[in-house]
């Protein structure tokens, strides 16, 4: 089956349990804590490659991205309840698209204005995040949630973790 983003939450959703999601209990902030959600990774510098490769290419498709734009890729799932804390990053180049579609849930962010707007989801939605602006997901209300992310570090920094909060 190719993989559209017409059947992308039909096939996560037939395959999440056999897809490798890895709870994210470690995606903590100063100011608020721990996050409650899940990821399907491909990172390269990492190395931990869980996503298949028909869920790699498609993002790949989806971002209009080639190998030497990213250094990882993944999918994060939400379940009824789970949320990701307010929180900044400082790739240099980020990329958000959703996966699912819901009226109830999505993503706030924290606009150049520093104007904070709730983004509903929308399968197909890119998401601009702009660098070191807040963003969160409010506890999930309707169905399993779903996104993609591409992110690229700065070739300037050494630590290649997330900088939150700073």
């Amino acid at each position: 089956m190719e993989l559209t983003l017409d059947n992308i939450y039909e096939y996560l959703e037939n395959n999440k349990k056999n897809l490798k999601f890895k709870d994210r209990d470690d995606f903590v902030t100063k100011e608020f804590g721990a996050s409650k959600f899940q990821t399907l990774f491909y990172d390269k510098l990492s190395k931990i490659y869980d996503m298949p490769k028909e869920l790699t290419e498609f993002l790949i498709k989806i971002f209009n991205i080639q190998e030497r734009d990213y250094h990882f890729l993944q999918i994060q799932k939400y379940e009824i309840g789970d949320y990701i804390l307010p929180h900044k990053d400082n790739y240099s180049h980020f990329g958000l698209t959703n996966l699912s579609t819901s009226s109830l849930d999505g993503l706030t962010v924290e606009d150049h204005d520093n104007v904070y707007k709730f983004l509903p989801d929308k399968t197909g939605n890119i998401i601009n995040v702009p660098k070191y602006r807040w963003h969160w997901v409010n506890p999930v209300r309707e169905k399993t949630r779903y996104t993609a992310v591409f992110g690229l570090k700065s070739i300037y920094t050494e630590d290649y973790s997330i900088l939150l909060d700073e």
